[in-house]
């Protein structure tokens, strides 16, 4: 299909006004990302003034860290505007694909408080910030798009809300915002932006008496973890002023993350130049393929190599190396920890467990240790995640039911009633190897009520295995 001279390839997103479409337009050999409007909602009115609106505002802001527009037009009654195209796509999932380290994440935002700077000099408020706002080209550069919903401060521009309906997405939203779409200025946007870093640094977004990052997640400073909650003052007078203010405290924790990993590299060297083993060697050895560009599937395949290979003395190389490390090493170096039997190595092990991209693989080195007292430890640790949603601790469970612990088993009872077609599945999976005949009636009763004919089907093999 083609749209004037843009031949469209593929549908990439959907939101809830319109498609973003993947096409090439060929008199320059160059990929665009095509924003058209819903097909139901090309004769409303409303949404025909915010797209059009929408197109005439990304035109004139001018700026490296803003998505730009290139033309729009209307295609079939169907308003459209010919983007710049993002390679790497949205900010959540590339976190999401990845698993960058929280120093990347910090830094890929960077440009984005600079868009923000921009555009509030200019009187302008996005009032829709959220990761899947936050787009990456294919040099992993974040750029700032999706001006639906921005509002002028000072230009008397006419507002699209014209009522004092709340306009966005409310995760993200200020309170100022979601009860009186009218009354926002721009620090609304550094509210949202303190969603945003509360949700990268927690792996949670901020609702009620929520905790301060740093008590949630170690490897954030205090300084850090009070800055985040400044711009989350539910009084918009007491947040940052302006979004440079904020960005200048994202930057000094940057740096000093920096001079920490120069100390790293000190450590490095100390460690290399004692190495008294072919054991000791080889740890290094597989430490640096990992640090290499060696593929994934490598990099997955050293993993035990790594845990089989460390000793003791490898334990402060670990702790720093697990500071900017991320994916598959960060992984392996987690593990590892399980061969070191001491208290330290378990205490280590426990500021991880409520990461949201490792907890997992921290769960499953808190039951590896061989040294009982530790592992009875570990048990008790990874058994009070229990409480949490079954969508943030389904995976969990089902390393818990490897081990046969019985509190696990119960809760996988209780998450088979999950909406989530994915985690009943995966539960019942793991279920297998525990269930036993006390559990009949509750596994009965569930066949019953249970609607979907993939899972009825495996409740009933999983029933006759009693």
């Amino acid at each position: 299909m083609y749209i004037k001279n843009y031949r469209v390839l593929n549908k990439i997103a959907t939101g809830g006004m319109a498609d973003v479409l993947l096409a090439i337009q060929d008199s320059l050999s160059r990929k665009v990302a095509i924003k058209i409007i819903h097909k139901e909602l090309s004769e409303d009115v409303e949404m025909i003034k915010r797209f059009k609106r929408e197109a005439e505002l990304v035109a004139k802001l001018k700026h490296p860290d803003i998505v730009q527009i290139y033309e729009d037009g209307v295609f079939e009654g169907r308003y459209y505007m010919v983007l710049e195209y993002m390679e790497n796509g949205s900010l959540d999932n590339f976190i999401k694909r990845a698993k960058p380290n929280l120093k990347k994440v910090l830094k890929l935002l960077i440009p984005i408080f600079s868009a923000l700077e921009f555009i509030h000099s200019k009187g302008i408020v996005h009032r829709d910030l959220k990761p899947s706002n936050i787009l990456l080209d294919k040099d992993l550069t974040a750029k700032l798009t999706d001006f639906g919903i921005a509002t002028f401060l000072w230009t008397g521009k006419t507002r699209i809300t014209t009522t004092n309906t709340a306009i966005g997405t409310i995760a993200y939203m200020s309170p100022e915002q979601s009860q009186d779409s009218k009354r926002v200025d721009h620090r609304s946007d550094i509210y949202s932006m303190g969603v945003i870093l509360y949700e990268l640094t927690t792996g949670m977004l901020p609702s009620g008496n929520f905790p301060p990052p740093h008590t949630v997640n170690p490897e954030i400073s205090e300084s850090l973890s009070n800055a985040i909650m400044k711009a989350l003052n539910l009084d918009r007078m007491k947040r940052y002023p302006s979004i440079k203010l904020l960005k200048d405290k994202i930057l000094e924790y940057l740096k000093d993350t920096e001079d920490e990993s120069k100390s790293t590299v000190r450590i490095n060297e100390d460690i290399a130049t004692s190495k008294e083993s072919g054991n000791e060697n080889n740890f290094f050895d597989i430490l640096k393929k990992f640090e290499s560009n060696s593929s994934l599937t490598e990099k997955l395949s050293l993993k035990n190599k790594l845990k089989n290979s460390t000793t003791n003395k490898h334990l402060p190389l670990i702790r720093e190396k697990l500071i900017n490390s991320s994916g598959p090493l960060k992984e392996a170096l987690l593990l590892s920890l399980s061969t070191i039997e001491s208290k330290e190595s378990f205490d280590l092990l426990v500021t991880y467990l409520k990461d949201p991209f490792y907890k997992e693989i921290v769960a499953e080195a808190l039951l590896s240790f061989k040294d009982r007292n530790l592992r009875e430890l570990g048990v008790k640790k990874v058994t009070e995640l229990l409480d949490l949603p079954c969508e943030k601790i389904y995976k969990i469970l089902a390393i818990l039911n490897k081990h046969r612990i019985k509190e696990a088993k119960n809760r996988s009872l209780e998450c088979l009633k999950s909406e989530s077609k994915k985690i009943r599945g995966d539960i019942l999976k793991s279920l297998e190897s525990v269930i036993d005949e006390e559990d009949r009636k509750h596994l009965k009763f569930l066949v019953n009520s249970e609607k979907d004919p993939d899972i009825k089907a495996k409740l009933k093999i999983l029933l006759e295995k009693i």
